[in-house]
């Protein structure tokens, strides 16, 4: 969809005739823009991932569930395969010196908001692990993509491993699954002047709290200390709470490191061989993959998801 398209349709759909269109930022399956009507600002969502034709439904139907808590922006129009949503005024989360202690302590309240809204019925339940669909897909991705045997190897036998030490998941017997947003980064967190807020609501679903947090410890930006982590669980306890969340917390970071390991290589190779929209297919974006899979490699490597006995191999050169 072009410039002139989002225009069309924009207009189409709220009345008001657009005075510019830029693009505001792109996800691994989004292109947003950023369009001014009326001295208003909304949110173009464009849906750029041609397998998944029914995630604009579900993102705006998630945004639908977790309006009442306003952290996050207002879903106003859905259209095909593009949703338009409200604009939040706020300051992307850039630098060094983000994870303060406060932050981390309004971030723990806001995950813990969320996770005590009651289970929607609706939303689909997800379990994060290394046996589950999005692990296959992604395995048999890269057994069509990587030539190199010693990679292959490694990524098998970490694998094996992962799916021992998940099946100690099964002992928590009394586990409330709630509602979470899947991808709660950098990226998708905003300083507003009302707090914090969150954007790209396209994985909500039930899950094991225990994940959400994994992912935010292990995935932020850099793994999170001991102290830092702490600072979050005290906080979250406060309005939440759930006896065996840090026992669950350390498998699941574990199983997350090495998802997010396997899916940077699969996503330089869906560059590669054109797999993705248009928008993704460029010389800048690869190189930004591959500087998160070196990144990944050297994470699975430090926390011994990986053999330390791989730790010489030359990951970049086998994918370029």
């Amino acid at each position: 969809m072009n410039k002139e398209e989002i225009k069309q349709n924009f207009e189409k759909a709220i009345g008001l005739k657009a005075q510019s269109i830029k693009l505001l930022g792109k996800g691994a399956s989004n292109v947003n823009y950023l369009i001014q009507a009326n001295n208003k600002k909304f949110v173009f969502r464009l849906n750029a991932n041609p397998k998944d034709p029914k995630k604009s439904i579900k993102e705006f139907n998630s945004l639908k569930i977790i309006e009442k808590l306003e952290i996050g922006p207002r879903p106003l129009f859905l259209g095909n395969n593009f949703i338009i949503l409200e604009y939040i005024p706020g300051t992307p989360l850039i630098g060094k010196k983000i994870v303060t202690s406060r932050f981390l302590k309004n971030l723990a309240r806001l995950v813990a908001r969320l996770h005590s809204l009651p289970p929607n019925p609706s939303l689909p339940r997800e379990e994060y692990r290394v046996t589950n669909s999005e692990a296959k897909e992604l395995l048999k991705h890269l057994k069509k993509n990587l030539k190199d045997k010693v990679l292959w190897k490694a990524i098998l036998e970490s694998k094996n491993q992962l799916e021992k030490e998940q099946s100690r998941l099964n002992n928590f017997k009394d586990v409330r699954e709630v509602i979470t947003h899947g991808d709660i980064c950098r990226q998708n967190v905003l300083k507003t002047t009302k707090g914090l807020a969150l954007i790209d609501f396209e994985d909500l679903a039930l899950r094991d709290p225990a994940h959400e947090i994994a992912k935010i410890f292990v995935d932020f930006r850099e793994p999170f200390n001991g102290t830092q982590k702490q600072v979050f669980y005290d906080e979250y306890f406060k309005l939440r709470k759930d006896e065996t969340l840090k026992e669950r917390v350390k498998i699941y970071e574990r199983i997350i490191l090495f998802m997010v390991f396997i899916w940077s290589i699969s996503y330089c190779f869906k560059i590669k061989n054109k797999e993705m929209h248009n928008a993704f297919l460029n010389k800048k974006e690869l190189k930004k993959g591959f500087e998160y899979v070196d990144i990944m490699f050297k994470r699975v490597i430090k926390f011994d998801i990986l053999d330390k006995k791989y730790s010489k191999l030359d990951v970049l050169g086998l994918i370029k």
